[in-house]
């Protein structure tokens, strides 16, 4: 799962103390998954893979950290917090 991680960080260009502050774990934890050596608990991991996985997701996590997420403008041009690609508010789709 290292690998995963430290592409996610990566592919928005954050730092491991910024993605640390995003998951809401100590930096020494979070470096310590990138590396392998030790492994996210179960919550942690259901949180970085549902980012990996949806980015909707990274970016509603990172703005509720405080984070901005340099490379997100590069990769999701279209996003559009809070609405649906059809425009409709998302907290009214069930």
């Amino acid at each position: 799962m290292g690998e995963e991680i430290l592409a996610l960080r990566k592919r928005y260009g954050i730092s491991q103390q910024q993605a640390a502050k995003t998951f809401g774990i100590d930096v020494e934890a979070f470096a310590c998954f990138e590396r392998e050596e030790n492994y996210p608990t179960k919550m942690i991991k259901i949180l970085i893979t549902s980012a990996i996985e949806n980015p909707r997701t990274m970016k509603s996590l990172a703005d509720k950290a405080g984070i901005e997420l340099p490379l997100w403008q590069k990769h999701h041009i279209n996003y559009n917090p809070g609405y649906t690609k059809l425009g409709t508010p998302s907290h009214l789709l069930i």
